[in-house]
């Protein structure tokens, strides 16, 4: 073995040296490796016996309180008090009725602007009627009457201007029920024809077009008494002079109409 070195080393220890520099012999470096590997051995035991002892030194109780500590402090940063829960849906309750109120003032002036164009359709429907009848709607015979087609538009029409204005706001099919028909069966349609909702009468912020009780005392001379019956918002005006017009002739007939006495003007 010693033979191996010695040969081994032969060719080493005949190079020369680099300039400036000083060769070391062999036996040296040989112990300064055994000395290294030593070193890593005797740390190798030192750092296991180091961490069995960590793990021993805290009881199995110990670990649990620690790490259940650990999970209470993260639960305690990640959860709402009850001052914030509650601040936090005051803000929401103030922006849903901010909202609210936006929405809703939005909705009224779609609805006012709504009854405006209904009572442009209304006096656009009487400059229609006055061109092409030479008069204004007349105001029917009385609260006891209600509109005949079957009489036109001039002074034998028993309806007011509600009904004389129909045609002219796209409401004719409303306006001809009853024509042509017997009295018995006239007096059924015009009925129906009082339960008949016209959405351009009514005002978007009052309310809509629907039917309600009809709680009139006075009988009808020319149709069955309906159950329920539409409504109007808007009236007219038909001047300075305040008309009592009653309750109007007994019949359509011609000596009933002659004969009635109608109200002088008031």
């Amino acid at each position: 073995m010693g033979n191996m070195n010695n040969a081994g080393l032969s060719d080493t220890s005949r190079r020369s040296p680099p300039t400036g520099s000083k060769a070391l012999p062999w036996k040296t470096l040989n112990c300064r490796l055994c000395l290294s590997s030593l070193r890593l051995l005797a740390l190798g035991p030192r750092c296991d016996a180091r961490q069995s002892l960590g793990n021993s030194a805290f009881p199995g109780g110990a670990r649990e309180r620690v790490a259940m500590s650990e999970a209470e402090k993260r639960s305690q940063h990640s959860a709402f008090t009850l001052v914030e829960l509650l601040v936090v849906i005051a803000i929401i309750g103030i922006l849903v009725g901010l909202l609210l109120s936006a929405v809703q003032a939005a909705r009224e002036a779609a609805r006012r602007m709504q009854c405006n164009n209904n009572l442009k359709q209304i006096g656009l429907a009487i400059q229609m009627h006055e061109s092409s009848h030479r008069h204004l709607p007349t105001g029917g015979w009385g609260n006891a009457w209600v509109g005949d087609p079957n009489y036109g538009f001039g002074q034998q029409q028993p309806g007011g201007w509600v009904f004389n204005i129909l045609p002219y706001i796209e409401q004719d099919n409303v306006r001809q029920q009853g024509n042509g028909l017997s009295p018995a069966s006239r007096r059924a349609a015009l009925q129906r024809m009082l339960s008949s909702t016209v959405s351009t009468l009514n005002c978007p912020s009052r309310r809509g077009s629907e039917l309600f009780p009809y709680l009139s005392a006075y009988p009808l001379r020319n149709s069955d008494l309906p159950t329920t019956a539409a409504k109007s918002d808007y009236a007219i005006n038909g001047g300075s002079l305040q008309i009592n017009s009653g309750q109007g002739p007994d019949s359509h007939s011609d000596t009933d109409v002659r004969a009635y006495s109608w109200p002088p003007l008031i």
